[in-house]
């Protein structure tokens, strides 16, 4: 039951980039827990926190865009509070709209996909020489 748990903490940081402090605000414990859980250290662990950890892997998994993943923890990092309260919707597991669940979602994926063109614009831009 662990192993799954850790996982889980894992593939927030690993799979969809989100720093430990982005981790702890979304789950709303230390960033020191987030460390231990990572390192996979034996804490006590509250089923609240097991509840949410599945439930925000589990709705990244099912609405963010395989090809954005990565780029989480960048566009939180960008627009924090709005981005987040949204997320968190997402995540909420008493949330039972779906319509608006994926209302949530598609704005979510949409502002990840600008931030992967404008990524990739100015990846292509940093090889060419200024123009002035």
């Amino acid at each position: 039951m662990n192993a799954v748990f850790f996982n889980n903490v894992a593939d927030l940081v690993n799979t969809y980039s989100l720093n430990k402090s982005q981790v702890a605000t979304f789950l709303k414990i230390s960033r020191p827990t987030v460390d231990a859980w990572i390192k996979r250290e034996p804490r006590t662990i509250r089923n609240e926190n097991r509840m949410n950890v599945t439930c925000l892997v589990a709705a990244c998994n099912e609405h963010i865009n395989i090809r954005y993943q990565n780029l989480l923890g960048q566009l939180l990092y960008r627009k924090h509070s709005s981005v987040t309260k949204e997320l968190m919707g997402l995540a909420d597991h008493d949330f039972q709209n779906a319509e608006k669940m994926n209302a949530i979602a598609i704005k979510i994926n949409i502002r990840l996909a600008g931030l992967h063109r404008s990524n990739r614009l100015s990846s292509a831009l940093a090889g060419q020489k200024p123009l002035i």
